[in-house]
C-alpha cells in the first residue's frame, strides 16, 4: 500500500513532535533530578553545628584529615634526614643550659628551643649566658591576637626579653580551641614588634633560606596565611640528653629541635593522632617547608565539575536501568562503586600530587542520588504532572 505524500508528511511531523516531546521530558527530568540532588547535598554538607553552637564548633573534620591518616598509615615510612628531636622532658634550667652546650658542640645547622619560662629562678645567669652564646639558636615566643584586629601582640616571657627579634620564632599552633585539629600553620605573624616568623619558618630562614622563596609562592597562590602541614609517613631520629655526645654525627648539619615530647599539657589533636606533641607538630611543619611538599586545596571549580559529572553519570545510569528487573540492585551497586572510586581517586591524588580534593560535596551527591530521584518522582505524582511521568 502506497502512502500518499500528504499522509507521509503528516506521519513524519507526528513522529518528530513525539521525539521532541520525549527529549523535552528527559531533559526536564534530568535537570530537575540534578538540581534537586545538588540542593540536597548542599543542605547535608552545611555546617549545622555552627547553628547549634556558634561559638564552638562541635565537629572539626576535613577531607584532608582522612587523606593524611591514610597516607601516614602506609607501610612505606621514611626517616627525615634533616631534623633530629632531642627530649627536654623534666629537665631543669641548668640541665637545659648544659644540653644546649652539648648540642652546639655537634655543629648543627640550626637549633630550635621550644621551652618557655615566665618567671625568674635561681641560677638563671648560666642559661642566659648559654642562650646568648649558642650559635644558630632560635628561641620561642608566643603571640595573642588583638581584639577586633588582624594583628598580633607578642607575649614575652622571662629569659627572652633582651633577645633579638631575629632569633625568635612564634610557637603558637594554628588552632581555634583545644578541641580543634592542628592541620595548618601560619608562616608569619604581623605583631607589634613587626613581622615575626613561625618557629619552623625561623629555623628554615637560618638553615635553608633558599626554601623560603617557594613558601612565599605557595602563600601567594593560596591567598591564605595558613598553610597545610604535610603529616606524611615520616619518622624522626629522637635522642635523650645523655645520648647527644655519644652520637654527634647524628646532629651534624641537622636542624635540632629541643623540647617536651611527653608533656600531656602540650598534646594536640592532629589528623594522624589525638596526642601529638607540639614539638612534633613543629617538626612536621618544618619538614613540609624543607621538602616543599605542601598539601594544596584543589580549585573549587574542580569540586563542582567532579560533583556534577558524578551526578550526571548516576542519573543516566538510573534512567537506563529503570526498565530492567535488577535495575534497583544495579543502582545500589553502582552507587557504592562510585563512592569507593571517589575516595580512592582523592586519596591517590593527595599522596602523589599533594592536592586536596574536598570529598563532602561529591560524596553527598552520590549518596543522595537515589533520594533525589525518589523525591522528584514524588513531586511529579503530587502535582500530577503526567507529561513528565
Amino acid at each position: 500500500m502506497v502512502i500518499p505524500p500528504k499522509e507521509r508528511r503528516k506521519h513524519m511531523t507526528l513522529n518528530l513532535a513525539k521525539k521532541r516531546k520525549m527529549i523535552r521530558k528527559i531533559a526536564i527530568n534530568f535537570v530537575g533530578i540534578l538540581l534537586l540532588a545538588i540542593g540536597l547535598s548542599r543542605l547535608m554538607t552545611y555546617d549545622i553545628t555552627a547553628l547549634v553552637s556558634p561559638g564552638e564548633r562541635v565537629i572539626d573534620y576535613h577531607s584532608s584529615d582522612f587523606y593524611q591518616l591514610v597516607a601516614n598509615s602506609r607501610n612505606e615510612r621514611q626517616l627525615d634526614t634533616n631534623i633530629v628531636l632531642v627530649s627536654a622532658d623534666s629537665l631543669s634550667r641548668m640541665e637545659i643550659a648544659l644540653l644546649l652546650n652539648d648540642v652546639a658542640l655537634c655543629n648543627p645547622s640550626a637549633i630550635g628551643l621550644d621551652v618557655m619560662y615566665g618567671f625568674a629562678s635561681d641560677g638563671d645567669s648560666l642559661i642566659l649566658e648559654v642562650l646568648r652564646q649558642t650559635p644558630s639558636l632560635i628561641l620561642p615566643i608566643g603571640v595573642e591576637q588583638w581584639e577586633d584586629s588582624a594583628g598580633w601582640m607578642t607575649k614575652e616571657a622571662y629569659l627572652l626579653d633582651d633577645t633579638d627579634v631575629e632569633k625568635r620564632g612564634v610557637i603558637n599552633l594554628n588552632i581555634g580551641s583545644p578541641y580543634h585539629v592542628v592541620r595548618t600553620f601560619r608562616p608569619y605573624y604581623n605583631t607589634n614588634k613587626g613581622r615575626l616568623p613561625n618557629f619552623a619558618t625561623a629555623l628554615v630562614q637560618m638553615a635553608a633560606p633558599e626554601k623560603l622563596e617557594h613558601l612565599q609562592q605557595v602563600m601567594e597562590e593560596q591567598e591564605n596565611d595558613a598553610i597545610h602541614i604535610n603529616y606524611d609517613a615520616r619518622e624522626y631520629e629522637t635522642l635523650y640528653p645523655s645520648e647527644v655526645l655519644q652520637h654527634p654525627e647524628m646532629l651534624e648539619n641537622k636542624i635540632v629541635l629541643i623540647g617536651n615530647l611527653y608533656d600531656p599539657q602540650d598534646f594536640h589533636i592532629t589528623p594522624i593522632d589525638e596526642y601529638t606533641s607540639g614539638l612534633l607538630i613543629h617538626a612536621h611543619a618544618l619538614s613540609t617547608i624543607l621538602d616543599e611538599t605542601y598539601p594544596t586545596p584543589a580549585p573549587k571549580w574542580i569540586h563542582w565539575l567532579l560533583s556534577v559529572l558524578l551526578c550526571i553519570s548516576f542519573v543516566v545510569a538510573s534512567a537506563l536501568s529503570i526498565n530492567y528487573r535488577a535495575g534497583n540492585l544495579f543502582m545500589r551497586v553502582f552507587q557504592l562503586v562510585l563512592l569507593l572510586l571517589v575516595v580512592l581517586i582523592g586519596t591517590m591524588v593527595f599522596i602523589y600530587r599533594h592536592t586536596i580534593i574536598e570529598l563532602s560535596f561529591p560524596l553527598a551527591l552520590i549518596a543522595l542520588g537515589l533520594l533525589a530521584l525518589d523525591v522528584w518522582n514524588g513531586i511529579i505524582g503530587l502535582f500530577k504532572i503526567k507529561q513528565l511521568s
